[in-house]
């Protein structure tokens, strides 16, 4: 497997900080919806991340960064790219700040960035911790740690806000299907079946779903095969026929079309290439 397609951790303990810092080296691709207990910070060193949650669309290129709190529903998809990745488990956080578990952050959109000296802090302090670590210098732990808790403030006092009790309810009951769509994702499922299920009516499922994962919910269950399709190819000898069968696709005309506009290559290709 080239260094294009696999994720290449630049950092391998990170028990001394509390945390984990990694860097990571992508091809094309699409993540289906998860969700995390901690708090994950991405910001894209080279090429482009599409990130989609709480019914957003934000793209971010060289030097921009998020925050996804923890337990907040997202997908994302990703040209060839470089991004350095921090992520702050919950109970680490707590003995800092209470409720963390419960915070949404509101990162300025693209085009407000460049009126933001808190994000340009921000930028500067994520560049620094990843090269304080890896130098691991005397003294490292306590400037990683001062500069992992200065981040931390700037970003919780500048741009988080309590999720509602609403929106906990409602995202406890989404991530039920998401967990169902996973589990089965080979069977035939559909917004009507869905729906009934979950007792939504079938047009809201639908809007809240795309709202919340950026796809339709048709489009993502094909992401979610198409990922294990992408493994077996890259990791067993079957035949590209007999994987899409495996996994639920049985129109090998249509999934290998998807597969390249998730993945850049056909199926065949990216055999061939690994």
């Amino acid at each position: 497997m080239s260094m294009k397609q696999s994720k290449h951790e630049i950092i391998t303990d990170n028990a001394d900080v509390g945390v984990r810092v990694f860097l990571s080296d992508e091809a094309a691709g699409f993540k289906p919806v998860h969700w995390h207990v901690h708090i994950e910070i991405v910001i894209v060193l080279e090429g482009q991340v599409t990130f989609y949650y709480d019914g957003n669309s934000i793209t971010l290129f060289e030097n921009q960064f998020i925050v996804i709190g923890s337990g907040i529903i997202h997908s994302s998809k990703n040209s060839e790219n470089k991004s350095l990745v921090l992520q702050i488990p919950i109970e680490y956080l707590n003995r800092f700040w209470t409720n963390s578990d419960q915070l949404v952050f509101e990162v300025p959109n693209v085009n407000k960035q460049s009126e933001d000296k808190v994000y340009e802090d921000v930028v500067n302090m994520l560049l620094k911790m990843t090269r304080v670590y890896e130098s691991k210098q005397a003294g490292y732990l306590l400037q990683f740690s001062g500069l992992l808790m200065l981040t931390m403030y700037e970003l919780i006092t500048n741009y988080a806000v309590l999720k509602s009790n609403e929106k906990i309810v409602e995202d406890n009951r989404l991530k039920e299907i998401f967990a169902d769509i996973h589990e089965n994702y080979r069977e035939k499922l559909t917004v009507s079946s869905l729906a009934q299920k979950y007792h939504y009516h079938p047009d809201y499922l639908s809007r809240y779903f795309k709202q919340q994962s950026g796809i339709s919910l048709k489009r993502y269950v094909y992401g979610v095969r198409l990922n294990f399709v992408h493994h077996e190819v890259l990791t067993t000898n079957k035949t590209i026929q007999d994987i899409f069968h495996d996994n639920g696709i049985t129109n090998i005309k249509l999934g290998t079309q998807l597969f390249k506009e998730q993945y850049g290559l056909t199926p065949f290709q990216l055999r061939k290439q690994s």
